[in-house]
């Protein structure tokens, strides 16, 4: 099974609410990447093992096609917002979102 047909298969609307409640509703700055599609992207990292973030925003830089996979349309984040990422959702969020996922996936067996 390809990366593309994997990511795309999961259901990622029942962790969207939690990992949109990491962000500012208000205020300065920049409008997000969307929360899911930066998870796709964690995803993909540790599928292709990537090992590094800044190997990461590489990747998806040159490989349109995994950055359309992850939904990312014309500009990619760099590796200092997939760290970010990654600390705003803490450990608690990584093992509520594996938790999430494992749990559709054992669903989808039944």
């Amino acid at each position: 099974m390809s990366i593309k047909r994997v990511l795309c298969s999961l259901n990622l609307g029942c962790i969207r609410g939690f990992l949109t409640s990491l962000y500012h509703k208000t205020g300065a700055g920049r409008k997000p990447y969307d929360p899911v599609s930066m998870l796709k992207a964690q995803l993909l990292k540790h599928l292709l093992r990537v090992p590094s973030d800044r190997r990461l925003a590489l990747l998806l830089k040159r490989n349109r096609k995994a950055a359309k996979a992850c939904g990312f349309k014309r500009k990619t984040p760099s590796h200092g917002l997939f760290t970010q990422f990654r600390h705003r959702l803490g450990r608690d969020g990584y093992e509520k979102v594996f938790s999430l996922l494992l749990k559709q996936l054992s669903n989808r067996e039944e």
